[in-house]
């Protein structure tokens, strides 16, 4: 792996969003990148990828209707569920209290119903996600669905709007992190960053992009 070089301002950056520049002084003087910021660069290709082809595309479809809508609210439950489950089962999950508590799966599930589609078990993929068996791989999932949720934020109003959707009823997954105003994933990140070595940033990368190429 080459040797990292730092900018000063992206560290700063880094120590601010996160309310304090304890952690991102200490990254300085020990030369170490950031897990977030490596996972970041890492993983940029495939998640351009899926931002052009994938869900994201899909959702912002000048088309969309809330039929539409209920079919990517499927296809999506497919997509989460079995990356949930390995999740589920991942003996490092409680290195992440912020996020330990999964919502996602339930929220889709309430979200479907409230549109009046029936659960069907054939929504669930049948590809199982392989086992997250280190504190990378769970760190490196977490970080792409926990992204994927903040990201919500940006479709949760727009949707409201294009759907007619009133007090956000249907829209529960994309709500998930609107309330807290991101403070959910903030917390996370500040998790990773302080949990994850440079070992496990290998195991990180794999992970992540797996669960990116399941969105596209």
């Amino acid at each position: 792996m080459p040797a990292v070089v730092f900018d000063y301002l992206k560290l700063f950056s880094i120590g601010f969003s996160r309310g304090g520049f304890v952690e991102s002084e200490k990254l300085l003087k020990e030369n170490k990148e950031a897990a977030s910021e490596f996972l970041k660069r890492e993983t940029l290709h495939v998640h351009r990828v899926v931002e052009s082809t994938g869900f994201m595309k899909d959702i912002l479809s000048p088309s969309l209707i809330v039929e539409s809508y209920s079919h990517l609210l499927r296809k999506l439950l497919g997509v989460i569920a079995p990356v949930e489950v390995s999740l589920a089962q991942s003996a490092f999950l409680g290195s992440f209290p912020s996020v330990a508590e999964r919502e996602a799966v339930q929220r889709l599930h309430d979200d479907l119903h409230f549109l009046g589609v029936a659960f069907n078990s054939s929504f669930y993929s049948e590809d199982p996600f392989p086992p997250c068996t280190s504190l990378g791989a769970t760190g490196g999932v977490l970080s792409v669905l926990e992204g994927s949720a903040n990201g919500g934020r940006i479709f949760y109003k727009f949707l409201q709007t294009r759907l007619g959707l009133a007090d956000g009823a249907g829209l529960s997954y994309f709500a998930m992190q609107a309330a807290g105003d991101g403070l959910r994933f903030k917390a996370f990140k500040e998790e990773l960053d302080k949990n994850l070595g440079k070992d496990d940033f290998n195991d990180a990368m794999e992970y992540a992009n797996q669960t990116f190429r399941r969105f596209a």
